[in-house]
Parts: C-alpha cells; structure tokens; sequence
C-alpha cells in the first residue's frame, strides 16, 4: 500500500471519529432519513409537522424544525431519544439550542425523564418556567438532572412544544464533569414508546403551569 493510500485512509478514519465525537446519537440534527431525524422518536404528524432546514441553524448546517398550526395546538409536540444512565454519574447538564417564530397559546422548552430499567418515573421536569414564546433568536436553555437513586437506568430527554407556530431545536447536549455523553446504547424505538407515556399530551384550555400537570 503506497503513502498516498495510507494517508487517505488515516483521513477518512480521523473524519469518521471526529464526527461520532462531535455529533453523538444525532444530538446536532445532522443525519435524516425519509423526512426523519435518526436516532429521534418524534410525535406523531398529525400533532405538527417537522423538517430539515438548513437555513436556520445554530451549529453544523442543519436543524429541526417544527411546525404547529392553531388547530392542534393544544397538543404538546415532543422529540425525544433515551440513553443508559453513565456509571458513577451524579449530575448531568442537558442543554439546547431553541428559536421560536409567533409561537402562541403556549411555549416551547427542554425535558427530561428519568426511569428504572422496567419504565417507572424516578422524576421528571419540563422546565416550563424556562421556555419560550413568541418570536425569538436562538437561546441556549440549560438545566441539571440528578442522579439521586441507583434504581436509575435510562434517561429520557429533548424538546416539546405547546401551542402553535414554528419552533427550531438544534445542538442538544448532555455532559458530566468530565466529557459529553451519547456513545450509551441507545433504547429501541418500540421499548422508548412503551415507556415513554407522555409523547402525546392534550393540554386544558388554560395553559398548565407545568406539563407533568395534564398527564
């Protein structure tokens, strides 16, 4: 194998690790198939409906766009994905990047649950007084999720919306003291539905001080 050779290969093996590190399970909105962003459990469309857009991105070239009309928007739209909780891990930091376009009659925000490996709720939060509404720049939203029982095994995260108008999500990250998390195995599609009870919410006419309100 002549110099050439090897030096490309290095290459392309350097490019390939780098982006698994930089862009772990999805979290950047990078990588679609059929209209869908992998690795993401996403609400059903008749709730709202999703999008790549590479015009509106607050790291790498895309991210996801939802779009709610006034009809539905009383139903609260989720995109999620689920993790192994890391050994020896007490605190992680979840954080996103969210933009918000005329949202109304409700806000947009981070979420978080956490679970026993048989899908019983340790604790869960959905971080209303954190969120967003009307018509917005990027804002990086961020909170900390406690590790507190040695029952915990998975850990349910990303981002919601309530009302209608288009929101933005981008840039999702989780991280201990040490590195950013995501190389965990990921929960299968069916297994994250089963467990995940709330991905479809219908709120009370009044918007609830908290989601977990109108489960």
């Amino acid at each position: 194998m002549n110099r050439a050779v090897k030096l490309i290969l290095i290459s392309l093996l350097f490019f390939t690790c780098s982006t698994r590190n930089t862009n772990p399970r999805n979290f950047s909105f990078e990588n679609w198939i059929d209209n869908s962003p992998t690795e993401w459990y996403t609400t059903p469309g008749k709730y709202g409906s999703i999008r790549k857009d590479s015009n509106e991105a607050a790291s790498g070239n895309y991210s996801l766009s939802i779009t709610k009309s006034p009809a539905v928007s009383k139903y609260v739209y989720k995109v999620s994905q689920s993790i192994s909780v890391p050994k020896n891990t007490g605190e992680i930091i979840l954080s996103a990047q969210l933009k918000g376009k005329e949202i109304k009659n409700g806000y947009a925000g981070i979420f978080y649950t956490v679970l026993t490996s048989t899908g019983d709720v340790l604790s869960y939060e959905d971080f209303t007084n954190k969120s967003i509404q009307g018509t917005t720049e990027w804002e990086t939203l961020t909170t900390t999720i406690k590790i507190e029982s040695e029952k915990a095994q998975r850990i349910n995260f990303g981002a919601w919306f309530l009302g209608s108008g288009e929101l933005w999500v981008d840039d999702i990250q989780l991280k201990n003291e040490t590195s950013t998390l995501g190389n965990n195995d990921l929960v299968p599609i069916q297994e994250l539905e089963a467990i995940d009870s709330d991905l479809i919410i219908q709120s009370s006419e009044a918007i609830p001080s908290k989601l977990s309100d109108i489960l």
